[in-house]
């Protein structure tokens, strides 16, 4: 049994869930991906947000992890409202 110190568990890097890549946003571990032209405003974002929140193995942190992967790339503020 390998016994692990706080360092090293707080060091270790987790899968993102939620990927950006070729231009589109996805989630790789369930093969998912939006291109990002399809989401031209915050209008398009919350359609999607919608739209992912009904599927059964998605979750908040999924979407969260999808708004600031969004947001990142379009250079969008999440708070503060616009640009």
């Amino acid at each position: 049994m390998k016994i692990y110190d706080l360092h090293e568990m707080v060091n270790t890097e987790f899968p993102k869930l939620v990927e950006v890549r070729f231009g589109e946003v996805g989630f790789p571990e369930n093969n998912y991906w939006i291109t990002l032209t399809e989401i031209k405003n915050y209008h398009d974002l919350v359609a999607w947000i919608h739209h992912l929140a009904g599927k059964t193995w998605v979750d908040g942190e999924m979407i969260a992890e999808f708004i600031e992967a969004v947001c990142e790339q379009k250079g969008w503020k999440i708070y503060g409202g616009g640009r």
